[in-house]
């Protein structure tokens, strides 16, 4: 199974949908000091975290189920790799909606942690690089520049202080690369969407192991 970093303000999975059951979508929209996964019995809530939208935006909902096992699992390896101890928390819904509609695929989320560095998310990829053998989806959600504060545009809550730059939204490229990197091996890395708002890009990348 190959991983994937999709720019989540653009829709380019549109004509590449990989079956997975479950999802696990690494987010930029919940940070925490230590790595923490989603736990959700029954179905996902819809967290509209932005402001500035216009009013449909607040009305979407995508109640895809929780997937409380992959959690599980997700903790186990992540504190096997000496990551841990791994938090298990509750809410991924963009690009999710667009990938997959009928949100009929269960769902785990996991978080960044702000304070550490690329090198560090790279280590929570590789820990997680068996889920791709077991037919997980590792999923980073973020995006490729994040400066909407100098551009004055919509944007999402933030739960820290601090300029919203793209550093949280890029961390999950480095945990999706990981992933596919487990063995120190070669990857291929395939730009599989490039487009432009301004000076915000949604580049999104397909990452395969290919030895």
């Amino acid at each position: 199974m190959d991983t994937y970093f999709l720019s989540h303000r653009g829709s380019p999975m549109l004509a590449a949908r990989p079956r997975a059951i479950p999802i696990l979508v690494v987010s930029a929209h919940w940070e925490t000091a230590a790595p923490a996964v989603s736990v959700v019995r029954g179905s996902n809530g819809t967290i509209h975290d932005f402001y500035g939208f216009p009013a449909p935006m607040y009305q979407l909902k995508y109640p895809a189920p929780g997937a409380p096992e992959l959690a599980k699992r997700t903790k186990v390896l992540l504190e096997q790799a000496g990551l841990g101890p791994v938090e298990e928390d509750h809410g991924a819904w963009v690009p999710l909606m667009l990938m997959y509609p009928a949100a009929d695929i269960p769902v785990c989320q996991l978080y960044v942690q702000p304070g550490r560095d690329e090198a560090h998310h790279h280590v929570v990829g590789r820990a997680l690089a068996p889920l791709r053998e077991e037919g997980v989806l590792v999923l980073g959600s973020g995006s490729a520049t994040h400066n909407l504060r100098q551009r004055g545009t919509p944007r999402s809550r933030r739960r820290r202080d601090g300029a919203d730059m793209a550093t949280e939204h890029l961390y999950q490229l480095h945990v999706a690369l990981g992933a596919a990197n487990a063995n120190g091996g070669a990857v291929r890395a395939e730009l599989i969407h490039h487009s432009w708002t301004g000076s915000l890009s949604y580049a999104s990348y397909k990452f395969t192991t290919t030895s």
